[in-house]
């Protein structure tokens, strides 16, 4: 969906554990689908109905993110506190 739109994630890490589990003691990830802007509601709702139909819950929520990738240690310390992130080698600088 966001190659479509044009929005490039791929310096975010797609999967982070929550550190919680589930009654039945399945940890609880965090997954991210794609950019906010990148699937409306309507979609949303097909993609949750058919996770639910094969037997995963998904609860769908935004969450705050770096929309630029860290080319520094600096940046890599500031943006992994909304999510994990990888350090990108920016070889024209």
């Amino acid at each position: 969906m966001d190659i479509e739109k044009g929005t490039n994630l791929t310096h975010l890490k797609r999967v982070r554990k929550t550190g919680e589990k589930t009654e039945e003691g399945v940890d609880i990830i965090e997954i991210i689908l794609c950019a906010v802007s990148s699937v409306s509601e309507e979609e949303l709702n097909v993609i949750v109905s058919e996770a639910h139909g094969r037997g995963v819950e998904i609860i769908p929520r935004m969450m705050k993110v770096s929309r630029w990738p860290a080319y520094n240690p600096k940046q890599l310390a500031e943006f992994k506190i909304l999510w994990p992130v990888a350090l990108r080698k920016d070889t024209t600088r």
